[in-house]
């Protein structure tokens, strides 16, 4: 305990330096969600949504890296029913629970070292004051590795104020912040141990949403991860503020991580004509390398969920 409390302190006072490990984070962490907290398991607006994160990396002994997280996940609002002079009314945003399935696998370019986990994740939305909201989350599942199979338990919580009506966001609140600590049933290991098998981690992520113009609104975010070593990937998205009939959320992004990389990333929601459709959300992310470990690398993202268009002025209603 005492050398995790001398690690975050060197974390905050002594500097950041570079993450090498199998079990490395995804670039499009804001599209990785189940890998970075449990407690964004259905933590959207609409009610469902199935999303994919493919990354491909190149080291510069030849060797190549490369990892899918696939994901499913539910929300089912709660309704807290309120009673005034013989009406009923109801509010669906007091209480949400998530319930996800998660299938993570890596693969590298060396011999036995590919691994597989599979979660099934819970989470409780819960609104808090008035404009705020509360989430707490736990993901069990098991890992894989040379046909062991080991039990492994991840949670998170995460916080957000002031919820974002009628724009597209990679966050439903302007202002979120979570915490989560992830493969409990593993050490804390060295770089170079963590090329063999997953390392416990703390991820600390967050976020920030404004409308810079009456065109554009900006996103920034960052995400950081210890596990014996320090790493954090920060940057912005730019994201139009127009509205097609049939796509919205053009954005372009850009972030550094830590690993000596620039990362460029754009994308793109694409719909259906009617008011209540289906919606495709596409992200591609380049990895530019600045003198790091690897070389070209290359995620892509697609999310599939349930959309009502809402480019009026009344607020969003959840599908």
């Amino acid at each position: 305990m005492k050398s995790n409390l001398l690690a975050l302190f060197i974390f905050f006072f002594g500097g950041i330096y570079p993450l090498f490990s199998q079990n490395e984070p995804y670039s499009q962490f804001y599209n990785s969600r189940q890998s970075i907290n449990p407690a964004l398991t259905g933590h959207f607006i609409n009610s469902w949504r199935i999303q994919d994160v493919y990354s491909y990396r190149e080291y510069l002994n030849s060797k190549f890296y490369s990892a899918n997280n696939l994901s499913l996940e539910l929300k089912i609002p709660v309704a807290k029913r309120s009673y005034f002079y013989g009406v009923v009314e109801e509010d669906y945003t007091n209480l949400e629970i998530g319930v996800g399935l998660t299938d993570d696998r890596h693969a590298m370019g060396f011999d036995t070292t590919d691994f597989s986990s599979d979660y099934l994740s819970l989470s409780v939305h819960k609104k808090i004051f008035k404009k705020a909201q509360i989430s707490l989350g736990v993901q069990a599942g098991i890992l894989n590795y040379r046909s062991k199979n080991i039990f492994d338990l991840n949670a998170g919580l995460l916080f957000g104020t002031q919820r974002i009506d009628c724009e597209y966001s990679h966050q439903i609140f302007k202002y979120e912040f979570g915490a989560s600590f992830y493969h409990t049933s593993q050490p804390f290991r060295s770089s170079l141990d963590t090329l063999i098998f997953p390392s416990a981690n703390i991820q600390l992520h967050g976020g920030a949403f404004y409308k810079l113009n009456k065109k554009i609104n900006i996103e920034p975010m960052f995400h950081y991860v210890y596990n014996s070593t320090h790493y954090i990937n920060a940057g912005l998205f730019l994201i139009s503020r127009s509205k097609n009939p049939t796509y919205d959320g053009l954005r372009f992004g850009m972030f550094y991580r830590t690993t000596n990389h620039l990362i460029i990333a754009a994308g793109i929601r694409v719909f259906g004509k009617s008011e209540q459709t289906l919606a495709a959300d596409i992200t591609l992310s380049y990895d530019l390398n600045l003198n790091g470990y690897y070389k070209n690398g290359l995620e892509v993202s697609l999310a599939i969920y349930p959309l009502r268009k809402c480019w009026k002025d009344q607020k969003c209603i959840p599908n």
